[in-house]
């Protein structure tokens, strides 16, 4: 969180509601002290710190909630100033 008020960049932060591993108010503090005007958090109610396994390198088939986390990645990769 030091330097996140000198963060300048487009940021999205995800985070998973029943992450056991980072806790979500970590997140909502990063995001609040992000310096950029272009920033997002984005909370997914049912994902745990794998994210519905968007991430997993095992891979496999990809969830409703799964969809919808790289649908919400690819929306804000090609809205981003600069896409």
């Amino acid at each position: 969180l030091l330097y996140a008020r000198s963060e300048a960049v487009p940021t999205l932060v995800v985070q998973g509601e029943n992450d056991s591993v980072v806790a979500p108010k970590g997140a909502e503090l990063l995001h609040a002290q992000l310096g950029t005007t272009e920033k997002r958090l984005i909370m997914f109610p049912k994902a745990d710190h794998d994210l519905f396994g968007l991430f997993h390198p095992s891979g496999g088939e990809l969830t409703e909630e799964g969809h919808r986390l790289a649908d919400t990645l690819y929306q804000w990769i090609h809205q981003a100033p600069g896409a």
